[in-house]
């Protein structure tokens, strides 16, 4: 299967504190970008794309030096999720395969669970969409997956926007996701900034 990989990286990390970008702090002595980039390498991406905005040329530096074939695309304007992602559209060139939405702060995803985020494509539900959801022991202010009864995906909610009664959900929102390419773009453009956040949410 042809797959091409979005590695969002654009936040500014300002809780870490720090003049390095977030996603180069080091756990373990290695960048948690890094992490994430060798599971990407697992699945045999065609290509991946590296989403970012401030702290640019030290994220290209230090991925350049350690040899990662990675694509830079700028989010000059800090608009949100989806918005990070419409940045994309001509790096991928229509992208009639699937795309694979990753977080550069999240390193930690086995690639195996990448590779079921994949074959849900080809599920009993033929789904174009597939979301990483998780069951936390406190939701806190996650984004919660509102689910129907066969298990189908109605809607994802941030905390920020949510109902008490969805609030009240535990299955939670990872922020990561594949989307089959051929839709992808057609539905980025209905977007709306009209929430909470005034951004254009990948969620939505």
């Amino acid at each position: 299967m042809s797959l091409a990989t979005i590695i969002l990286a654009a936040g500014h990390g300002t809780r870490m504190k720090s003049d390095m970008h977030k996603v180069l702090h080091p756990i373990g002595g290695h960048p948690m970008l890094f992490h994430l980039l060798d599971r990407v390498k697992d699945l045999n991406s065609s290509q991946t794309l590296l989403v970012v905005g401030a702290g640019r040329g030290q994220l290209e530096n230090a991925v350049t030096k350690s040899g990662y074939d990675v694509h830079f695309v700028t989010q000059a304007e800090q608009n949100g999720t989806g918005h990070a992602v419409q940045v994309c559209r001509e790096a991928l060139q229509g992208a009639n395969r699937p795309v694979l939405i990753l977080l550069g702060d999240s390193p930690f995803v086995p690639s195996s669970v990448m590779q079921n985020m994949l074959d849900a494509l080809d599920g009993p539900l033929n789904p174009s969409v597939a979301v990483l959801g998780f069951k936390p022991k406190d939701a806190g202010r996650y984004g919660r997956l509102i689910t129907r009864s066969d298990g189908s995906l109605e809607k994802i909610v941030e905390f920020k926007d949510a109902s008490d009664h969805e609030r009240a959900v535990d299955f939670c929102n990872s922020g990561m996701m594949v989307v089959e390419g051929k839709h992808l773009f057609s539905w980025l453009d209905q977007l709306s900034s009209d929430n909470a956040a005034g951004e254009l949410y990948l969620t939505d």
